[in-house]
């Protein structure tokens, strides 16, 4: 479900950022956090890849229960992990959720996915949608302001909130399943 050469693209990426990335190790599974997506890899799934980057970046595997920071400028500091528990549990215990699809619609280079239940829209950067893989994408579905894919892993990409108005009028129609 995860793309590796997107994940390891994306986090390359943001650690030239100032903020960087959060990575942590979660009972096994990796949870990697930035501004903009997150992922949820069980550790039988964590690419090798992304395995080689984290010595890369933090210097040696991560223990479990360890979090930390990375980014060029800072380096890899350690981080409370408390919040990152909290934000990996809120993915794995999400329920009720709208399935989406993306339509073939982009506002202001965003590309438009749509609620297959209620018609909302939601904008997301397609450079974030690399981290699905196209083989295996899994499930995506609105997980509040951002669009989730979920299988065995999670893949969450915050989306952006379009003009009131643009926003309106784009959810008034079907511009998914067939025809909108």
């Amino acid at each position: 479900m995860v793309d590796e050469r997107g994940l390891v693209r994306l986090m390359k990426e943001a650690w030239k950022t100032k903020t960087g990335y959060i990575m942590a190790n979660l009972n096994g599974g990796l949870y990697i956090q930035t501004d903009a997506w997150e992922v949820l890899i069980p550790g039988v799934m964590v690419p090798r890849k992304v395995l080689a980057l984290m010595v890369e970046h933090v210097g040696s595997f991560l223990r479990d229960g360890e979090a930390v920071c990375c980014s060029k400028n800072g380096g890899a500091q350690e981080v409370a992990l408390q919040f990152l528990q909290n934000s990996a549990a809120k993915m794995e215990k999400a329920e009720n959720l709208k399935r989406a699809e993306r339509t073939r619609l982009a506002w202001d280079g965003y590309d438009l996915w749509q609620s297959e239940e209620n018609l909302q829209i939601l904008g997301v950067a397609p450079e974030y949608e690399a981290l699905v893989s196209v083989e295996a994408p899994g499930a995506p579905f609105f997980f509040g302001a951002s669009v989730m894919w979920k299988d065995e892993a999670y893949i969450c990409v915050r989306g952006v909130q379009l003009p009131p108005v643009v926003g309106i009028q784009l959810s008034a129609y079907q511009w998914i399943g067939g025809k909108g």
